[in-house]
This record gives C-alpha cells, sequence and structure tokens, in this order.
C-alpha cells in the first residue's frame, strides 16, 4: 500500500523560516495547491507562508494536509495494567463449573489462548454458584484499587508527568457504579490536583474508550486556548468484565460472554497547545531521544465520527435477570453482522472530509470485539486481516476483550512496533482507530504521525 503522508517539505521550509522571524500575530493562511488544508498553525503568518514558497523549492503536492490548529497530542504510548492471574479457556471453564457444551465449543476456539480475570476459586462445596451484587460490586472496586491505580501511575511515569500537570482527568468504565464516580475515587487515592477538571463515562460499553478521547480532544484544546499554556488530560478505561459473569444453564447469551471478556485497565495521557499540534521537524527536540530510551511515535488527534444503529439496541445490553435478580450482559449473535457490516459507514465518512480513502489510512487500530466481527470489519474495509489487524488479533488472544481498552492495547502494540522498525509509522502517516459497543455504535478516529519514532 502506498503511504499518504502529509506534505513534511512544506512544513520543515516552513519551520526554517520560522526560526529566523518573531512570532506574529496569528491568522489564517491560505495554502495553494494543497487540496484538504485550509489552515495552518496560528503562528504560521502570510509573510513566513510566501517567504518559504520562495526559498525552498518543491512541486504541489497532492498528498494529505491536516490542519492542526485544533489537534491534540496523545503523549506516548498508552500503559495497561491486568490482574496477576491469568486462565487459559479450559480453566475457566472449570471454575465457572460450566456445563453447556455450545459454551465448552465457544472456550475452544483458538482465537483466545488466555485471559487475565478476577475469578472466585472454583466453585464446591457451600460456595454460592454466583456471587451477590454486593460482591460483584467488591469485584470491581478491587480491581480500580489493583489494575486501575497501576494503569495511572504507568502513564505517569513512562511519559514523565508530573500527576499535578494533570489538568482533566475522564474515566470510563461499563463494568462497575461507584459514587462519586471513578475520577472522585482516584483523586482520594492519587495527588492529583484538586482542581482538576473531571468526567466519568458509563454504560457506553466497548466503544467508551474512543468515545472517552473524543470527549477530551474537544474540551482539552478550547481549555488550553482559554489559559494561554498547554493542557493535559488522563484518560482512564477501567473494565473489570469477571465481576457480571452470570452462568445460568443453558444460556447461550451468557457462554458467549463467559467465554469472551476479560479484565484489563488502560490508561493514556493526551496534551493540547493552544496552537494546535505541529510536526516535528528532524533533529527539533521532540524528534530526538535521550540516550537509550526511544521515544514512541506522537500522534495527533485530528477528526472524529461516529454512527448508532438503535435496531440492533436490544442486541447489546445489560439486563436484569428476574429470577437472581443479578445483572448480565446481553450480546446477541447479530452484532457481528451490525457492526461488521456497517463500519465502513462512518469511517469512509470521516476520511472522505479530508480527501481521503481507506487505501490511504498506514495503520488501522481496531477494537477485538471477536473473531466473526474482526472479519466482517476487515471484509468491509478491504484489509487484509492478518496484516492489518495484527496488533487487534493479538490482543484479543492474549487478554481477550477487555470492552473500553481494548483498542488502546492494540494502539501500545503499534507503537512498540514502530520503536522496533522505524519503517511502521512514519511521519505524516495517517492512522484509523476504530471502537465498537452496544448502542449499536461505531465510532472512529482519525490520527496522524506528527513525529515518527527515533
Amino acid at each position: 500500500m502506498m503511504k499518504t503522508q502529509v506534505n513534511t517539505q512544506l512544513l520543515a521550509a516552513i519551520s526554517s523560516e520560522q526560526q529566523h522571524i518573531e512570532r506574529a500575530t496569528p491568522g489564517s493562511v491560505s495554502v495553494p495547491g494543497l487540496k484538504c488544508m485550509k489552515t495552518f498553525n496560528p503562528l504560521i503568518t502570510p509573510e513566513l507562508m510566501e517567504n518559504a514558497l520562495k526559498t525552498k523549492t518543491f512541486g504541489r503536492s497532492k498528498a494529505f494536509s491536516p490542519n492542526l490548529s485544533f489537534a491534540v497530542d496523545m503523549v506516548g504510548s498508552p500503559a495497561t495494567a491486568f490482574p496477576e492471574t491469568s486462565y487459559t479457556q479450559q480453566e475457566v471453564g472449570n471454575i465457572l463449573d460450566i456445563k453447556d457444551p455450545v459454551t465448552w465449543k465457544l472456550l475452544s476456539a483458538p482465537h483466545i489462548k488466555k485471559r487475565h480475570l478476577y475469578l472466585p476459586p472454583a466453585i464446591g462445596g457451600d460456595q454460592p454458584r454466583q456471587p451477590t451484587p454486593s460482591q460483584r460490586n467488591a469485584t470491581f472496586m478491587k480491581g480500580l484499587d489493583d489494575i486501575g491505580v497501576k494503569a495511572v501511575e504507568a502513564a505517569l511515569s513512562d511519559t514523565k508527568t508530573d500527576i499535578k500537570e494533570i489538568d482533566m482527568l475522564v474515566t470510563v468504565t461499563s463494568t462497575g457504579l461507584a459514587l462519586p464516580g471513578v475520577s472522585g475515587i482516584l483523586i482520594r487515592k492519587l495527588p492529583f490536583r484538586g482542581d482538576v477538571l473531571r468526567s466519568d463515562i458509563v454504560g457506553m460499553g466497548c466503544n467508551g474508550g474512543a468515545s472517552g478521547l473524543r470527549a477530551i480532544a474537544t474540551q482539552l484544546g478550547h481549555m488550553a486556548s482559554i489559559r494561554g499554556k498547554e493542557c493535559k488530560a488522563l484518560l482512564l478505561c477501567c473494565e473489570v468484565n469477571s465481576a457480571y459473569f452470570v452462568n445460568r444453564d443453558g444460556n447461550i447469551g451468557d457462554g458467549v460472554v463467559n467465554s469472551l471478556f476479560g479484565d484489563g485497565d488502560v490508561a493514556s495521557i493526551l496534551a493540547a497547545s493552544p496552537f494546535g499540534s505541529n510536526f516535528a521537524i528532524p533533529g527539533s527536540p521532540s524528534c530526538v531521544s535521550a540516550g537509550a530510551d526511544p521515544r514512541p511515535p506522537k500522534i495527533s488527534l485530528l477528526d472524529f465520527q461516529s454512527i448508532t444503529i438503535p435496531e440492533y439496541f436490544e442486541d447489546m445490553s445489560y439486563n436484569m435477570d428476574e429470577q437472581s435478580q443479578l445483572p448480565f450482559f446481553k450480546l446477541s449473535k447479530r452484532i457481528p453482522m451490525a457492526v461488521g457490516n456497517s463500519v465502513e459507514i462512518p469511517v469512509r465518512e470521516l476520511l472522505d472530509r479530508h480527501g481521503l480513502a481507506p487505501a490511504d489510512v498506514c495503520q488501522w487500530v481496531v477494537h477485538g470485539g471477536g473473531k466473526s466481527v474482526m472479519q466482517l470489519v476487515a471484509k468491509n474495509l478491504g484489509l487484509d486481516h492478518d496484516k492489518d489487524l495484527r496488533h487487534t488479533k493479538s490482543v484479543l488472544r492474549d487478554y481477550g476483550n477487555i470492552s473500553s481498552g481494548s483498542f488502546l492495547v492494540s494502539l501500545q502494540r503499534l507503537l512498540a512496533e514502530a520503536q522496533e522498525d522505524l519503517d511502521v509509522l512514519q511521519t505524516g502517516d495517517v492512522v484509523a482507530l476504530i471502537a465498537m459497543g452496544p448502542g449499536a455504535t461505531i465510532e472512529v478516529i482519525l490520527g496522524v504521525v506528527t513525529a515518527a519514532a527515533k
């Protein structure tokens, strides 16, 4: 696939010219010959553009040239935390005392090898078959205290970010309920500033992490503009799916859930400047690593698109079992078709807005909703299932579907790969991130690599 990249030659010319002039009044600049871009970073004045065009020689580019004036940067790579204990699918079936042969067939499928879970000891003796609601909530709180805090601390440490620098805290979960919210509990446990702006996204399911990124991206840039300085946000996806495992004899829906979902938390830090994002010119500080600790590529989030298909609302939802009075997650066999066959709609709407096509996307970061979902997504977007969804497949294999944070684990693996192989993500590459969940809802994010790994 030929890579579609931004016109970094023009940006390098502008950066070189910018070093020789004083900062001017922010303004909007029309750029001749660039199909998609209407304005550059507000710091780029008409005089600067004119001088750059005069002093540098290059042809008019048809390459993707995004307006990064309102883009938000992902700082470093997402950080993950999982329960210490992992189980094979066979072990999960034994511990949950699975009797249903169809569920055992699901557990025997090769696309999931193991999952990290907070499971009780194997059922036996006087132990009740189903945990009580209070026990389920205690399992969620245990996960928040354990892997939730670990993921946040790892994100701060990996990016060398002081917790006092965080201006916004957004948490996402669909597997627990807490007041004053997961974000409030985190502030009590960790030394965030008291004036940190906090939001809790609850009940959006597997697309919740992408919804959280969208919420941050649409608020953080505004905050940075108002305050006149860089602002940072922290996103935490906290999912303890095992807290809601229900095992009703002969219920295929329970079997699907119990064989698919895993526990795991993901934290990511984002930053916004009053002037938007910018491309790192080779040799600049943001492109240079210190010592033997290479930086991952910097991805800037440019635009978002979503679609909700209410016809499938009942096919993926929490419900209450009348007999046991326990909540359970319903996941019908129509869901792979619903999201797999609809994913092209928001993807093409988002790409069309920027003059792009699926073939222009260099890397795909897709939520691992299950084997059938991945196959249909690949088919409808014209992707190579093994190549383009390699990290989606590996995350599902190693952890199962961890709901809202799954696609961020895939992104973590892509960024790690790019540090080993510099051809994987180069400055100017287009990246698409996709997550899907209840509603049925599909979220798509358009990102651009604004600094390659070094």
